[in-house]
């Protein structure tokens, strides 16, 4: 399946993939870490809230917290559930979730692209193994 560019080229109608996975993996954490400690949606705080969520969210996806001797990543709990979010909307753009239609029409998909729901799990799936890390 040949669907979007991996270096985002422009020669394909579907984004970067790898550039979209992050943008949405990242606005994700904001929002969680929003209505984890102010308690509302990332866009409705008042500076200077935003920028320190920023900043923490730099410090987070910075921070080298992989093990090659065991070959596993460890992540935050609040990643971890950025990362799951990011994968339910990869679930569903690649399905035929109603909601993402205009989606797919855009990225010149059709509906249902990946209709086995095993193949969509393994598209959003990390080979390495991925660990929550407990925050204490």
């Amino acid at each position: 399946m040949q669907l979007g560019s991996v270096w985002g080229h422009g020669a394909y109608q579907a984004p970067d993939w790898t550039a979209d996975w992050l943008h949405r993996e990242l606005t994700a954490w904001l929002d969680l870490a929003a209505r984890d400690q102010p308690g509302q949606a990332y866009a409705q705080l008042a500076p200077p809230d935003p920028a320190a969520l920023r900043e923490a969210r730099r410090a987070e996806y910075r921070a080298n917290r992989s093990d090659a001797a065991t070959d596993t990543l460890t992540v935050s709990p609040r990643r971890a559930r950025a990362i799951a979010q990011t994968a339910a909307y990869y679930d569903q753009v690649f399905a035929d979730a109603p909601a993402l239609h205009g989606s797919r029409e855009s990225f010149a998909m059709k509906e249902n692209t990946l209709p086995d729901a095993a193949r969509r799990t393994q598209l959003t799936r990390e080979n390495r193994h991925l660990h929550q890390q407990l925050a204490a």
